[in-house]
C-alpha cells in the first residue's frame, strides 16, 4: 500500500503515520511512502527500510493547490484571482497526480492512503486514474478538510479514517462517513520510569527544583490555548503555590511574543520555561508532575496519550476528543474550555494528594498502553483495508 503526504516535516500526524506504518507489515501490509520533498518524514521511513518516492528531490517547497497562490499579486480583482488560482492549481494537480499515478500503476499497490489535507485531491485523482481504492486520513478540523473540492473527494473515497468519534461526528454532519482508528503512540518510547537522579537532572536543567512542574507540548498557535496554562500558573501564584510551566514547542512568532507578554503582564515571566521544539520529549516528560492540554476542539490529542504513557496526570479541555482519551478523575482530569481557575484547582488537589497523583498516572499509563499500541491500531486499519478491497473502488 502507498501512503501519500505533501509535507515532509515531522509533526504529530507524521509520527502517527510512521508508527502505524512500522506495525503494518506484522498484519500483512507493506507500506511505501510518496512525498513531495525530502525531509524528516522521508528519512524516518527510509530508516525503517521502507521504499520512498520523492517528487522534488531538490527540496523546493511545493505550493498548495488550495490556498494563497495569488494572495500577493497586486491589481487583480477577486474573479481574476480565482481564475488564475484555479489555472495554477489544476496544472499543479495534473502534474502531481500524473507523477503519483505512475508510481501507483508501476508499484501494483492495492491501496492509496493520503495522510494530510493538501494531498487529498492529488492522491484521489491518481488512485482513480490507476483504478486503485483510495483512503483518506482526516486528522483535525482546523485545516482545509471542509473545502468543497476536498469534501467532494472525501465523499467519493473508498474509506475515510479519523482518529476519534468527535471527528467522525463532525464529518458525518457534512455527509462524509468515517471509520474511527485512534492514532498509535509507541508505549516503549514514553513508558519510562526515571530514578531520582535522572529526574533531578532534568528538573535542574529546566530550573524547576522543588516547584510543581507543569508541561505543555505542542505548536504555539491560538488553537492550542497555551495562554490558559499561563493564566493557571498565575492563579496558583496568587494562591501562594509555586508552579513552573515548561512550554515545549514553537509556532507563529507573533503568538509566541503575545504569550511572553502575557506572562510578563501576569507577573509569572520567571515561572515559564520556553524550551522550543524538542526531539527528547520522551526523555524528560516523566520528570514533570503533570501535563496540561488546554487546546480546544482537538481531533485527537497525541500529547495527551504521550503524557498518559509517561505516567503523568493529564489535565485537558473537556471538548473535542479529550473525553474519549481520559476518564475524568480516573485516568486524568477534564476542565471546562478556557478555565484557568479549574486547571489551578486540579493542580492544588494533586499537590495536596501526592498518592492520588501516582494512582492517576499509573492508571493512565495502563489505559494508554492498552488502547493506543501501534499493533492494535494497525490491526484495525488492516481490517478496513481488507473490507475496502472486498468491496472494490467506487466510481469517480
Amino acid at each position: 500500500m502507498l501512503f501519500v503526504s505533501t509535507v515532509s516535516y515531522f509533526g504529530g500526524a507524521e509520527r502517527s503515520l510512521l508508527e502505524l506504518a512500522t506495525s503494518l507489515p506484522r498484519v500483512g501490509w507493506e507500506p511505501t511512502l510518496a512525498a513531495w520533498q525530502p525531509g524528516p518524514l522521508i528519512d524516518a521511513f527510509a530508516k525503517q527500510g521502507f521504499t520512498v518516492h520523492v517528487l522534488d528531490a531538490k527540496g523546493r517547497q511545493p505550493g498548495s493547490p488550495l490556498g494563497g497562490l495569488t494572495r500577493n499579486i497586486p491589481g487583480l480583482e477577486s474573479a481574476a484571482k480565482r481564475a488564475l488560482w484555479l489555472a495554477i492549481a489544476l496544472r499543479r494537480i495534473s502534474r502531481e497526480s500524473a507523477w503519483l499515478k505512475s508510481i501507483v500503476s508501476e508499484g501494483g499497490y492495492a491501496i492509496v492512503h493520503s495522510n494530510c489535507d493538501l494531498s487529498i485531491p492529488i492522491a484521489y485523482a491518481a488512485a482513480r486514474q490507476a483504478g486503485v481504492p483510495y483512503v483518506a486520513h482526516v486528522r483535525d478540523q482546523v485545516r482545509n478538510w471542509f473545502h468543497p473540492r476536498i469534501r467532494t473527494c472525501l465523499k467519493r473515497a473508498d474509506g475515510v479514517i479519523a482518529p476519534s468519534a468527535f471527528l467522525s461526528r463532525r464529518f458525518a454532519a457534512v455527509g462524509v462517513d468515517v471509520y474511527v482508528v485512534p492514532n498509535p503512540v509507541e508505549p516503549r518510547v514514553f513508558c519510562r520510569v526515571l530514578d531520582r537522579i535522572e529526574t533531578g537532572r532534568w528538573r535542574r536543567a529546566f530550573a524547576i527544583d522543588d516547584a510543581f512542574a507543569l508541561a505543555v507540548v505542542g505548536r504555539l498557535d491560538d488553537q492550542k490555548r497555551v495562554d490558559v496554562a499561563i493564566r493557571a500558573v498565575a492563579a496558583l501564584a496568587g494562591d501562594g503555590v509555586r508552579a513552573v510551566l515548561v512550554v515545549a514547542g514553537q509556532g507563529s512568532p507573533l503568538v509566541e511574543r503575545r504569550l511572553r507578554r502575557l506572562a510578563r503582564a501576569l507577573g509569572v515571566e520567571d515561572r515559564v520555561r520556553w524550551i522550543g521544539v524538542r526531539s527528547d520529549v520522551s526523555d524528560w516528560l516523566p520528570a514533570m508532575d503533570a501535563l496540561v492540554m488546554p487546546a480546544q476542539g482537538e481531533g485527537f490529542g497525541r500529547t495527551i496519550v504521550e503524557g498518559m504513557l509517561a505516567g503523568l496526570p493529564v489535565i485537558a479541555c473537556s471538548d473535542g476528543a479529550a473525553p474519549e482519551l481520559l476518564a475524568d478523575g480516573h485516568t486524568g482530569f477534564l476542565v471546562p474550555p478556557g478555565d484557568a481557575s479549574a486547571i489551578a484547582g486540579v493542580i492544588k488537589n494533586l499537590i495536596d494528594a501526592p498518592k492520588l497523583r501516582l494512582l492517576i498516572g499509573e492508571a493512565a499509563r495502563r489505559e494508554a498502553a492498552d488502547r493506543f499500541d501501534p499493533l492494535i491500531c494497525a490491526r484495525k486499519m488492516a481490517a478496513i483495508y481488507d473490507r475496502i478491497r472486498g468491496v472494490g473502488a467506487n466510481e469517480a
